[in-house]
């Protein structure tokens, strides 16, 4: 173990910051045991990199170890690229969107702003599209659920015993 210490040492590695929890590991009897022997290390070069990076402990779903999730931060690397999205053209109400952008063209900024609301737009259908299929998809498996079918489908078309 004091080698360990002394290659992190060597190195110049540090310890990210943890979140979810102060300990990775427990066990013994009752699981009164707790340490924190799962982490991730990094070095300054790669902190430069990646800004904002943090580990995360996850619930322990069978081992005695919980899994540390790193994130990264993401890198910067300038703005967002466009992407146009062919939906966007069997869509109401987006021919006037750039209908409205074409007839005030004089510079960049109206570019940008045009960007903008077509930005804004897009969020707005598929905000409204997603919250209508999550509804209809909640109701459906609400009634899978209560019927019994949910079971019988997975499991090939098995009775659930005095259950169901």
């Amino acid at each position: 173990m004091r080698r360990f210490s002394e290659v992190v040492e060597e190195l110049d590695l540090r310890d990210l910051p943890l979140q979810g929890g102060s300990f990775t590991w427990c066990g013994g009897p009752n699981n009164r045991s707790k340490s924190r022997i799962d982490r991730f290390f990094i070095s300054e070069e790669w902190e430069s990199h990646f800004q904002g990076a943090v580990q995360t402990v996850l619930t322990r779903p069978v081992s005695d170890h919980a899994p540390v999730l790193l994130d990264g931060g993401g890198m910067r690397r300038g703005p967002k690229p466009f992407r146009f999205e062919n939906m966007w053209l069997k869509s109401e109400g987006f021919k006037e969107v750039l209908k409205q952008w074409r007839e005030g063209i004089q510079t960049d900024c109206e570019k940008q702003k045009a960007w903008i609301l077509i930005d804004y737009w897009d969020k707005e259908e598929r905000g409204r599209s997603l919250s209508w299929k999550k509804k209809r998809l909640g109701r459906r498996q609400g009634s899978y659920i209560r019927s019994g079918l949910y079971w019988k489908k997975s499991h090939g078309g098995k009775s659930l015993g005095k259950f169901g």
